[in-house]
């Protein structure tokens, strides 16, 4: 309720704590397939967020990096994130058999305030198609 020139009125007023906050999970196994990355995302809320970096780790391999991906996803839910892999990988050593899970860390902001986060990925399952 406020006071004013005309006396007390009461209203009620709705706000959406949630809508700027941004925050991502990886919510299945990771997919290579050739030189492509699938990777599940969960947002739990509805504000846009942009993916721009992603960095998996195989064990003692070298890290495979996935930078400028400015990709924008927008709303509560799952998405896909599609990635191209500017490498050749080694099929022996970047598979599901060598490596079942793997580690890593996604980077992303958000839309419309530009907070950054960061996923970290820990036991991740991967598949491949080799």
């Amino acid at each position: 309720s406020f006071r004013n020139a005309y006396g007390k009125t009461n209203q009620d007023y709705y706000f959406n704590v949630n809508s700027d906050k941004i925050d991502i999970f990886v919510n299945n196994d990771i997919n290579f397939n050739d030189n492509k990355c699938q990777i599940a995302l969960t947002s739990k809320y509805e504000s846009g967020f942009i993916i721009e970096k992603v960095i998996l780790n195989f064990g003692k391999e070298a890290p495979i990096i996935i930078e400028n991906i400015n990709e924008t996803f927008e709303g509560k839910g799952n998405h896909h994130l599609n990635l191209n892999i500017d490498k050749e990988l080694n099929k022996e050593i970047y598979c599901a058999k060598a490596y079942p899970m793997i580690k890593g860390t996604i980077y992303y902001k958000s839309v419309k305030t530009g907070e950054q986060g960061v996923y970290k990925i820990f036991n991740q399952n991967i598949t491949t198609s080799w």
